[in-house]
C-alpha cells in the first residue's frame, strides 16, 4: 500500500479486537486498537484515522454515541460499525436507519472472517 491507512479498531472484546488488528495489519494497514470508546475519543486526534471500526455495545459509551461524539468534534473519516447482534440496534435506537445512514459508512456482523473485514474496509474506502 503506497499510502498506508490506518485503521481504530474499538472493541471491548479482545479476542475480536485483536484478530482484526493482526488482519489489517497483514494487509498493510497501520492499525490502534482499544477496548472502551472513551480511551479511542481521547486519542482519535493524534492518531487521526482513516477509518474507525467500531463495536456498538461496550461499556459505557457504546458505538453511536462513541461516533457521535467524534462527528461532533470534526471527525471526518469513514466509520464501520460491528455487531454481534444488530437486532439490538433497533431495540435501542427507534431511528435507527436514520442514525446509521448518518453516523456510518459500512457494516459488518461478528463474528466476521478475515475476508470479509478486508472487503468491507476495501468497500468503505473505495
Amino acid at each position: 500500500m503506497a499510502d498506508k491507512k490506518k485503521v481504530m479498531v474499538v472493541d471491548d472484546e479482545d479476542g475480536l479486537r485483536l484478530f482484526a488488528e493482526r488482519v489489517l495489519g497483514s494487509a498493510g494497514y497501520e492499525t490502534l486498537g482499544f477496548d472502551r470508546a472513551e480511551k479511542a475519543r481521547a486519542a482519535w486526534r493524534e492518531y487521526n484515522p482513516d477509518v474507525v471500526l467500531t463495536d456498538y455495545k461496550m461499556p459505557g459509551m457504546d458505538g453511536f454515541q462513541f461516533v457521535e461524539s467524534l462527528i461532533f468534534d470534526g471527525y471526518g473519516g469513514k466509520r464501520i460499525l460491528m455487531s454481534g447482534r444488530p437486532g439490538e440496534l433497533y431495540e435501542n435506537h427507534p431511528d435507527v436507519e436514520g442514525l446509521f445512514n448518518a453516523y456510518f459508512d459500512g457494516f459488518i456482523q461478528k463474528s466476521f472472517t478475515s475476508d470479509e473485514l478486508l472487503a468491507e474496509l476495501a468497500r468503505v474506502l473505495d
